[in-house]
């Protein structure tokens, strides 16, 4: 009986002791403890387009089998088979197929077998595959494309970068290397400027024509 009264009273001596240990919760900056770093602050150092607080991760073993809807970055490095539509950035290192909707989009080493749109700018790397249209304010791009390219901005291919497809942008960068299998139609909003400056120069002497009067000789 006494051993076990002695066994009781170092239990609770125990628990006592582990209700003063400072909890993992309250360890934020301004208790002056240390901090475990978060995720977000951990992937600081990876790709520039995912830097924002809110991350969301796909990784490497996931399968996911139909659409996602997400407002925050998406970064996929598993397999996704549905469409992928966010209010944020994208990164896809893994397999994709289905179509790609968000603000920016980076290729790094990853498969798309879809549309791609973003409202800002488009990066497909050197080992990087993307069978399916672009939609984008502008393109970047080193590695094999099939489908067509309609680009707001500028459009730049790298050494590398082959495309089977048509482009349809602003300005085109092509570095030696790449390769187009498609047309290419560049539009300023210059083009119907000039030629209708032209056509209104030749106007008076086709009035002119139609009266019966000769132009005067100077």
């Amino acid at each position: 009986m006494k051993s076990s009264k002695n066994l009781g009273q170092v239990a609770n001596k125990m628990f006592r002791a582990l209700e003063h240990l400072p909890d993992a919760k309250e360890n934020t900056p301004g208790s002056g403890k240390q901090q475990a770093p978060s995720a977000g602050i951990a992937r600081a150092a990876g790709p520039q387009l995912l830097q924002r607080p809110t991350v969301s991760i796909i990784a490497e073993d996931l399968l996911i089998e139909g659409k996602i809807r997400a407002k925050g970055d998406i970064e996929l490095r598993g397999e996704l088979q549905g469409d992928l539509n966010t209010d944020g950035n994208i990164l896809v290192s893994g397999k994709v197929a289905g179509d790609l909707q968000g603000r920016g989009v980076q290729i790094l080493r990853g498969e798309v077998k879809g549309n791609i749109t973003a409202h800002e700018g488009v990066t497909v790397d050197q080992g990087s595959l993307v069978i399916g249209d672009i939609s984008a304010e502008s393109i970047q791009a080193a590695g094999r494309l099939k489908g067509n390219l309609k680009v707001k901005g500028k459009t730049v291919l790298a050494d590398g970068a082959f495309l089977l497809g048509n482009v349809e942008t602003c300005f085109l960068s092509l570095e030696e290397g790449a390769i187009i299998t498609g047309s290419i139609q560049m539009e300023d909003g210059k083009a119907d400027e000039l030629f209708s400056k032209d056509g209104a120069r030749k106007k008076p002497e086709a009035k002119n024509a139609q009266d019966g009067r000769q132009p005067a000789v100077q």
